[in-house]
């Protein structure tokens, strides 16, 4: 993980609670996926994406890793780098955390939220 140029956490903080707020607006609206998976790993999987979507983002994007040739990029081939480093830290997070919140899903339900 190569060091980011300055970072801006406020603007971070802002979007992550945007989106937050996206999915809280959408599964009230009574939407087909919490509907249809109420008590599965499905709608916790979306919160926790939604909470974690830009965990450690290092205020770049995917094009400004891959031509700097960061060490991220080379991790992931140069394919959606960014996103595959959210989701690869969010897992790593929650595997190490007290209260892992996916511990409690059937293998099955943890395969589909990962």
């Amino acid at each position: 993980y190569d060091p980011p140029p300055p970072r801006t956490p406020a603007i971070s903080q802002c979007h992550s609670r945007g989106r937050r707020h996206q999915l809280t607006i959408f599964l009230h609206a009574g939407s087909k996926l919490a509907r249809a998976h109420p008590a599965s790993g499905i709608v916790l999987a979306a919160i926790i994406a939604a909470m974690c979507h830009d965990v450690g983002h290092p205020g770049t994007n995917n094009a400004y890793m891959v031509s700097s040739v960061s060490r991220l990029a080379l991790r992931y081939n140069d394919q959606s780098v960014l996103e595959h480093f959210h989701s690869a830290l969010t897992f790593e997070v929650l595997q190490s955390a007290d209260t892992n919140p996916l511990d409690k899903l059937t293998k099955d339900e943890f395969r589909t939220a990962r």
